[in-house]
């Protein structure tokens, strides 16, 4: 197959003035979009067509190719199929099989996302011309009315009385991130929707449109968010600076995991020294690659504890399997340390009220935890004892105990009191 990536824009912008240029981490919302195109190494040819020299100019480094459309091209009358059509009309532009429309104001798509869109679209391309990426509205059209100057809400003339979003179909809009049409159907056709395309449905966290400032503070926001992991790698790895004498530590106990021991300061439990080895923005796939596969742990205590999955939940690394895979590798890791050890592995505990910690999940790891048939990524089975914690540490609705934590994550000094009295009677 043939493919052409068209990306437009138009210079200048009466609601936010260059939006198309703002800079965001160091490049133009522009750069987003044609950096995506480039990784997915989908498209035989490129082009951006916009009516501002000065766009051309910035963005020439690009290996791309620059159409300067015409300012009637590019005026609040004209419509994107005018722009379309003066690309895919042009004799360079011919004898592609398929163009994808990629708006510069869609910046979080990625080049996975337009390697999957344009596998999806060749799987059905002998039945469709035409295929526009959507996403769940969220709200029915029922609740959507128009508003007369008076302020009346007469059109809103259904009985919401027994109203309830869970009685109407799921239903979806464009969003914006990809549009894909056959040239000769779209010259045809004018737009991409009917019964002659088909839907492929995206997140709606993939789907932000920038139109106006709000939208691109959004934006910013979901960048500084991203550029937060690697923030996090950056602490990791400097935690295990600060704590490379510890790796080669003699104890009685060797405490071993991510955030929940990480921050326990502690040097005995009961009268049983502690050799803490774990780190509090540390996952799961970070210790095995940025420590065990490095050999930097030497010594482990005969008696090993470790607490894992919390971190990797926060940051959605990976389906619950995956997560206690991963898991059973670091344990079968230190059976190589210490084939002596008696090795202990803690229930995760349950949060309360965090929008950025799924308990559900953490039910789900705690049960194949507890069940003490935790696997590791080859599907062999792991020796360890597990510790119930929970049990110990929620309320009666099943979330962390609010004495426990000033945070509804982190635990407090009786939250660690209280985990230390539940090791003692295990040991």
């Amino acid at each position: 197959m043939k493919r052409l990536a068209i990306i437009t824009a138009r210079g200048g912008s009466k609601g936010l003035p260059d939006k198309n240029m703002l800079m965001v981490n160091g490049k133009p919302l522009l750069g987003y979009s044609i950096e995506a195109a480039m990784k997915s190494e989908c498209f035989d040819d490129i082009v951006l067509t916009t009516d501002s020299e000065e766009y051309i100019e910035l963005l020439s480094h690009y290996p791309i190719s620059f159409l300067h459309r015409d300012k009637s091209l590019a005026s609040d009358k004209s419509s994107s199929f005018d722009a379309i059509k003066d690309v895919i009309t042009r004799e360079q532009f011919q004898g592609f099989d398929y163009f994808v429309l990629l708006q510069p104001t869609s910046p979080l798509r990625t080049a996975e996302q337009t390697r999957q869109i344009c596998s999806y679209f060749e799987e059905h391309i002998t039945q469709y011309d035409f295929c526009v990426s959507v996403s769940n509205s969220h709200k029915p059209t029922v609740l959507t009315r128009p508003i007369d100057t008076d302020n009346s809400m007469k059109y809103f003339d259904i009985d919401y009385s027994n109203y309830s979003r869970q009685n109407y179909l799921p239903e979806y809009s464009p969003n914006g991130v990809f549009f894909i049409a056959k040239p000769d159907a779209y010259l045809e056709h004018k737009h991409f929707y009917g019964d002659r395309s088909i839907a492929f449905r995206m997140d709606k966290r993939d789907s932000i449109d920038i139109d106006d400032r709000e939208d691109f503070e959004y934006f910013y926001f979901i960048t500084q968010q991203q550029k937060r992991q690697e923030l996090l790698l950056k602490q990791a790895k400097h935690e295990i600076k600060l704590k490379t004498a510890t790796f080669h530590e003699s104890a009685d106990i060797s405490l071993i995991g991510d955030a929940h021991f990480g921050q326990w300061d502690i040097d005995y439990i009961g009268n049983k020294s502690v050799q803490n080895i774990a780190f509090t923005s540390i996952t799961t796939e970070q210790y095995l690659d940025l420590i065990l596969s490095k050999g930097l742990i030497k010594e482990l205590a005969d008696t090993i504890i470790i607490s894992f999955g919390i971190n990797d939940i926060r940051r959605n690394l990976g389906s619950i399997e995956k997560i206690s895979h991963r898991i059973g590798d670091i344990i079968n890791s230190f059976g190589v340390i210490n084939p002596k050890a008696n090795t202990y592995l803690l229930e995760i505990p349950m949060t309360i009220f965090r929008v950025d910690c799924d308990n559900h999940a953490i039910k789900e790891i705690n049960k194949i935890i507890l069940s003490g048939e935790l696997k590791d990524s080859h599907g062999d089975s792991v020796t360890y004892t597990p510790i119930q914690l929970n049990e110990d540490l929620t309320n009666k609705f099943g979330k962390l105990a609010i004495e426990f934590t000033e945070d509804g994550l982190n635990l407090n000094e009786k939250g660690y009191t209280q985990i230390q009295q539940i090791i003692l009677q295990t040991l």
